[in-house]
């Protein structure tokens, strides 16, 4: 499911004329409305073809890093994140 704060960054992303690619984290289902999926690709073979990553706290950044990939990183909650887990 797409919360507010993810719908507001896809939509944004789309009127710029961005082609977003969805891959979630297998245990997360994600609507992704206009954006792709691409459930039969792994998602280093997205890093492959990939201009831009978008991440959280996930560890395809590294990934990200070692092919040359730009990587963002999406806190959207990262006050509930500090308030539970903690930034490392």
């Amino acid at each position: 499911m797409v919360n507010a704060e993810h719908s507001a960054l896809i939509e944004a992303l789309l009127s710029e004329g961005y082609k977003l690619v969805i891959k979630s984290h297998p245990n997360q289902a994600l609507d992704s409305g206009e954006a792709l999926t691409c459930p039969g690709v792994s998602a280093m073979q997205l890093l492959l073809v990939a201009d831009y990553l978008i991440t959280d706290y996930s560890a395809i950044a590294l990934e990200a890093a070692a092919a040359g990939v730009k990587t963002f990183y999406y806190l959207f909650d990262s006050e509930r994140y500090r308030e539970h887990t903690g930034v490392n």
